[in-house]
């Protein structure tokens, strides 16, 4: 029974250490390789993204998000969500822009620039002086001005590598998954669009300018909505013709140009956007936030707008937005924040396209700190004021007056003992007076007046001592409504 009971334990141990020596390894390939970058050498910058761009470094498992001049290093993994973006800037001057859903490997080859596209696009526009690159293992001789495409199609397990000239000439090299590699000169070169293009509008239709390079007599061109050409929207066959343009709705499209004999273009992929401004959604406008102590967190949100880049958050003391309290730009559409202050707070948002930002209506919230409110301040009848019959007569009652900044709901009391025990009438009134017309045996009493403090419960601080010796003859007491007075 008891070598059980040790080997059961002896199991658990060895779990339990097997799983500290895995979160260790964890803490070391996400913090400490993420603290000793520098020793790795530096490759460039993200220098412009859109949408959610992430970054693997080499020995790391875990994925990053990169923001715009985020630095990059030798073997850093980059890739892009679908409709995503990013424009790469080496230390010596070239240029990679990375397509939507693409991933890409930063290589060094003997201080070669290297390329591994292991999924989708990029435009590499390279430095003056860079001639060799390899390109996932084989090299390509690229000259200085020339702008090279890749696009890689896992289910051939072929990547395609377009150069462009200068001069406007062109050849496409094909490297197979075995690294063998064919090259074919252009039928057509491509200018405008050009790879990768954007463009962001208010219009319903974007007038977009097709333009090529071919020595052929007759080109067909041809737009589509995939990739595959499988759902062609407009197909032109053209006669010593080598530009034309089409009006287009928001969206993305590919477009390619056909010769005679079936040779092909390269395809070339752009976007549309149609920009739209965010609607807000809280805290709702002229919306009054109060608290009692400490400042409360405060959540900004509003909707989310398709294909933006992402969001700039403003608030400011005054509606010109002269006096920013914040300026932030957001991924998500949200944003908390316990750090503003009392007074009235303008806040907007625009969505951010590339350089262009849609601001949306200007909303306002007021924040105010409660403070209790002051007690009550009686003022007649006085301390130990002797009721009299013709007092009582005269006012036909006995009149109660109290003074109290701002507006109220009272509660009036009168007792027979200081301590309010046991109150022989309470009424409560919004007025700063009360007139008492019952009338009281011959006696002392003591009157209150209450006020609800910031957690709603009633509060009588001040009070007063009255004499009643005015009945004749004698009057039995009135029998009131008890309730129990805080």
């Amino acid at each position: 029974m008891k070598s059980k009971i040790f080997s059961h334990i002896f199991v658990v141990l060895i779990s339990l250490g097997g799983a500290s020596f895995c979160a260790h390894l964890l803490y070391l390939d996400i913090y400490v390789n993420k603290t000793t970058i520098d020793g790795l050498s530096e490759a460039g910058l993200i220098k412009e993204k859109y949408q959610t761009v992430k970054r693997k470094f080499s020995e790391n498992m875990l994925w990053d998000l990169v923001e715009t001049q985020d630095k990059l290093y030798w073997f850093d993994s980059i890739q892009t969500a679908e409709k995503a973006q990013a424009t790469i800037q080496l230390l010596d001057g070239s240029e990679i822009k990375l397509g939507p859903a693409s991933l890409v490997v930063l290589e060094k080859d003997n201080d070669q620039l290297a390329l591994n596209l292991k999924n989708g696009q990029l435009v590499l526009q390279a430095s003056q002086g860079t001639k060799d690159i390899k390109v996932n293992g084989v090299n390509i001789n690229n000259d200085e001005g020339n702008t090279l495409t890749l696009n890689i199609d896992k289910a051939k397990g072929q990547l395609t590598a377009v150069q462009t000239t200068a001069d406007g000439t062109g050849k496409q090299i094909i490297i197979n998954k075995d690294g063998s590699t064919e090259e074919k000169e252009l039928p057509a070169v491509l200018e405008s669009p050009v790879a990768l293009y954007r463009i962001n509008t208010d219009l319903e239709t974007e007038k977009i300018d097709f333009s090529w390079n071919t020595k052929k007599k007759d080109s067909i061109f041809e737009l589509a909505l995939d990739d595959k050409f499988k759902n062609i929207i407009n197909s032109k066959t053209l006669k010593e013709k080598t530009a034309l343009s089409i009006s287009l709705k928001a969206g993305t499209y590919y477009w390619r140009i056909k010769t005679t004999g079936g040779l092909t273009s390269e395809v070339r992929m752009f976007d549309i956007n149609k920009m739209h401004t965010p609607e807000l959604i809280g805290p709702s406008k002229n919306e009054q936030i109060t608290y009692k102590k400490d400042f409360p967190i405060i959540e900004f949100n509003w909707s989310n707008v398709a294909n933006s880049k992402n969001y700039y958050f403003e608030a400011s003391t005054d509606e010109q937005f002269k006096n920013l309290l914040f300026q932030e730009e957001l991924i998500q559409n949200k944003f908390k924040t316990s750090k503003l202050v009392d007074g009235p707070i303008y806040w907007r948002v625009s969505s951010v396209y590339d350089k262009q930002r849609k601001p949306s209506s200007i909303s306002k919230i007021e924040i105010k700190k409660l403070v209790e409110p002051l007690t009550p301040r009686l003022t007649a009848p006085s301390s130990d004021f002797d009721v009299e019959y013709e007092y009582f007569s005269k006012n036909k009652g006995i009149p109660f007056n109290w003074e109290h900044d701002g507006t109220t709901e009272y509660k009036f009391v009168i007792s027979e003992s200081s301590n309010f025990e046991k109150p022989l009438f309470f009424a409560k009134t919004k007025e700063k007076t009360y007139l008492l017309q019952e009338a009281l045996k011959e006696g002392t009493y003591y009157w209150a007046v209450g006020h609800k403090n910031l957690d709603g419960q009633w509060v009588y601080k001040n009070q007063r001592k009255i004499k009643i010796g005015y009945l004749k003859p004698p009057l039995a007491a009135p029998e009131f409504e008890m309730e129990e007075v805080q």
